[in-house]
């Protein structure tokens, strides 16, 4: 009986030896799965991080587009202003240069007087004048004595019946002028008669202003 007993605790270690490993061992497992799950939290935490950039930065982009998209809507306006503008300053100039035509003109135009046309005609042969007087007519004539006008141009402010000095006037219009104070715009000319139309000067009137 004496003999058995050694037997007994040798195997009593053996076995509180292996549960010393098991234990150990199961520690070392525990532990190797405590280490990949915080390895998978890291993970996971790090793409969640990931993510949220990803979310911002097309967020970003998004703003960006938006921004990119208002300011080509705006150099579509400006363009658009630029270019109103453009025609407008073309406008400008074309008027500028209908003006600057017509100053022109004017500085070819030369005021004078009844008298000058009625009395020194040949002084202002073909040139542009500016007349003021009382305008009558139309006028109609004998056939066989005809001038080459149809209205007479006066004085300012005096009859035809106290006037023996007027300028022939040529007029083709509708407007009614008669015994009316104007001022004449026209070229001075001269017309050779014909069978039945006597030669003469006359003021060939370009626009007639009505005097108040």
């Amino acid at each position: 009986m004496s003999e058995m007993k050694p037997k007994k605790m040798v195997r009593r270690s053996v076995a509180i030896a292996l549960g010393i490993i098991c234990i150990i061992l199961i520690a070392g497992m525990v532990e190797i799965w405590l280490s990949y799950l915080v390895q998978d939290i890291e993970k996971d935490e790090t793409i969640n991080t990931l993510h949220i950039e990803v979310f911002n930065k097309d967020s970003q982009i998004s703003q960006l587009n938006s921004q990119i998209e208002d300011q080509n809507n705006s150099i579509s306006s400006l363009s658009s202003q630029i270019s109103q503008l453009n025609s407008n300053v073309t406008s400008l100039q074309n008027q500028v240069t209908i003006q600057q035509e017509e100053l022109n003109d004017l500085r070819n135009v030369t005021v004078v007087s009844v008298d000058d046309i009625a009395l020194n005609a040949s002084a202002w042969l073909n040139k542009t004048v500016i007349v003021e007087g009382k305008l009558s007519g139309p006028f109609g004539f004998l056939p066989e004595d005809m001038p080459p006008y149809n209205y007479v141009l006066f004085r300012y402010n005096e009859t035809s019946e106290a006037s023996t000095v007027f300028a022939g006037l040529s007029w083709n219009s509708s407007d009614l002028y008669d015994l009316a104070n104007v001022v004449v715009v026209g070229v001075v000319r001269f017309v050779r008669g014909g069978e039945f139309i006597r030669s003469g000067f006359l003021i060939e009137a370009e626009s007639i202003i009505l005097l108040q």
